[in-house]
């Protein structure tokens, strides 16, 4: 079977966009240059701001990914994913519009989180207000787990670890923000918390917790490797 060249709609944010493409490198079992995966990323910062769209109604970021996901099919992308959390709220018209499967991150750390802890199992969330306010973790993982958000001043932390600390380039005061809010998630009895921004794994990278994180980037990277080289309908 010919391997699928991997389309990643990028550019929220650019480092998280990079994070994704090493991690697919460090997940493909390659021995050689010539074995690696074709990937092809669009990484375009202009995406307007998704959760100011979302909560503020604030310029909608669908008619620019939709354009993104067009280009990255032209380019020859087989399928396509998106290594940003909050904008997965606009994947089921971004699947209408677009012409390849389109892998979803949010799917893809249910079905992990499914292979490792048992119904009911209370899972922390560290995410950005518009990935919270718009349900869609809710959705596909709500069902099965109980979610268990960061209480109000906690979560402004986490946004500020977002927005002032690793977008701005400032990881430590990232790291130190996020560790407050995962010891507080701890405290309320989560089993593990996904890290349900793709800036925070930037933050926490190596950082000793004493329950598993679940890095949806690193999710995300492990299927689209396997999908690329086994190909599958779990899109």
């Amino acid at each position: 079977m010919a391997k699928k060249t991997i389309g990643i709609v990028g550019g929220m944010g650019p480092e998280a966009t990079a994070y994704l493409f090493l991690k697919i490198v460090r997940s493909t079992p390659a021995v050689m240059d010539q074995e690696h995966l074709h990937v092809l990323i669009d990484s375009d910062p202009s995406v307007p701001d998704r959760t100011d769209a979302i909560l503020h109604g604030g310029v909608s970021p669908i008619a620019k990914l939709i354009s993104i996901g067009k280009n990255l099919v032209k380019m020859g992308a087989d399928f396509l994913v998106m290594p940003c959390n909050t904008a997965h709220y606009y994947i089921d018209e971004l699947r209408k519009e677009l012409s390849v499967p389109f892998l979803s991150m949010i799917e893809e750390t249910f079905l992990e989180l499914k292979r490792n802890f048992g119904p009911g199992s209370k899972i922390g969330i560290l995410a950005t207000d518009g990935t919270l306010e718009s349900g869609v973790y809710d959705k596909v993982i709500g069902g099965y787990f109980e979610l268990i958000r960061p209480i109000a001043d906690k979560q402004r932390e986490v946004m500020d670890a977002i927005y002032k600390g690793v977008k701005a380039g400032n990881i430590q005061y990232a790291e130190v923000l996020l560790k407050r809010v995962l010891e507080s998630l701890i405290s309320k009895g989560c089993k593990a918390v996904v890290e349900g921004c793709t800036e925070i794994p930037i933050a926490l990278d190596g950082v000793d917790i004493d329950i598993p994180l679940i890095d949806t980037l690193e999710v995300l990277a492990k299927a689209s490797v396997r999908f690329a080289i086994e190909g599958g309908e779990n899109v």
